[in-house]
C-alpha cells in the first residue's frame, strides 16, 4: 500500500511540473504578443506625431517617419499590415516628392493600419 501511495506522490509531482511547464509557456508567449502589439503601437504612434510636428518637407522628417515605419513593420505580426507598411516605407524613401502636401493622407493610412491591429 506505502508503494502505491509512494508511486501516486511521485506521479503528482511530475504532472505539476508539467503542467506548471506548459502553464509558464503560455504566459510567456502571450506576454511576448502583448510586447510587439504596443511597440508596434508606438512606433506607428511616432510617425503619425512626426507627420503632424514636422511634416515631410523638413529636412530628416522623410527619414525619421520611414524608420519609425520600418520597426514597426518588424513589429507587425500581420503579413498583409506588414505588406503594407513595406510598401509605405518604400514610398517614404524612395518617392518622397510624390508625398509632399500629402501629409494628411499619409497620416490617414497610419491611422487606419492602427486601428486595423487593434
Amino acid at each position: 500500500m506505502k508503494r502505491i501511495g509512494t508511486a501516486l506522490i511521485i506521479v503528482l509531482i511530475i504532472a505539476g511540473f508539467a503542467i506548471s511547464f506548459f502553464i509558464g509557456h503560455y504566459v510567456s508567449d502571450k506576454s511576448h504578443t502583448e510586447s510587439r502589439a504596443a511597440q508596434f503601437d508606438k512606433y506607428i504612434s511616432r510617425a503619425i506625431d512626426t507627420i503632424k510636428d514636422k511634416g515631410l518637407s523638413i529636412d530628416g522628417a522623410p527619414e525619421a517617419i520611414a524608420s519609425n515605419i520600418w520597426v514597426a513593420h518588424e513589429f507587425c505580426d500581420s503579413p498583409e499590415i506588414s505588406a503594407e507598411l513595406s510598401n509605405l516605407w518604400n514610398t517614404i524613401v524612395y518617392e518622397k516628392d510624390v508625398l509632399l502636401g500629402q501629409e494628411d493622407v499619409l497620416t490617414a493610412q497610419l491611422k487606419d493600419i492602427l486601428e486595423k491591429c487593434q
